[in-house]
């Protein structure tokens, strides 16, 4: 991924993640994006020049046509090393074409090849075609949260 995707690529996962936030927590929108930009700063200080961290464009095969992103890094978790997906993205017209699949497939893959044994992710509940897609790739819920609103 080249510099001017990634400030796109920046951009827009800022601009997805503050729509979950508005959606789940009711934040204002300037409130949404301060909090999704922070996140992502966060954990990229050093953009994509962050250690451990791995951020692809996902081509077409036959026209090379940019059809989503991927961004999945390596996390300590206790005393074991792990993958973690951070986000994956299909374009709407290329969505349930076998690119998400085939991109999880080759994330898998480069993680083995550094001996990563075990990938985790989080997952908004409503976003049932991803969750369907993890388990069928064989990913399996560890842990569940949920809330209640008190009114």
């Amino acid at each position: 991924m080249g510099a001017k995707e990634f400030r796109e690529f920046v951009h827009d996962s800022i601009q997805r993640s503050s729509v979950h936030l508005k959606e789940d927590r009711g934040q204002l929108d300037q409130e949404a994006l301060k909090e999704a930009e922070g996140h992502i700063r966060r954990i990229l200080p050093r953009g994509q020049e962050t250690p451990s961290h791995f951020l692809f464009s996902l081509l077409e095969n036959a026209t090379q046509k940019k059809v989503g992103s991927i961004w999945y890094g390596v996390i300590q978790e206790g005393a074991e090393w792990q993958g973690y997906l951070y986000e994956i993205f299909i374009e709407e017209p290329f969505r349930n074409k076998g690119y998400a699949s085939d991109a999880l497939r080759m994330m898998e893959e480069e993680l083995k090849k550094i001996g990563i044994k075990k990938i985790g992710l989080h997952l908004f509940s409503d976003n049932i075609k991803a969750l369907q897609l993890y388990r069928q790739l064989g990913y399996r819920e560890k842990v569940l949260t949920l809330f209640k609103e008190l009114t």
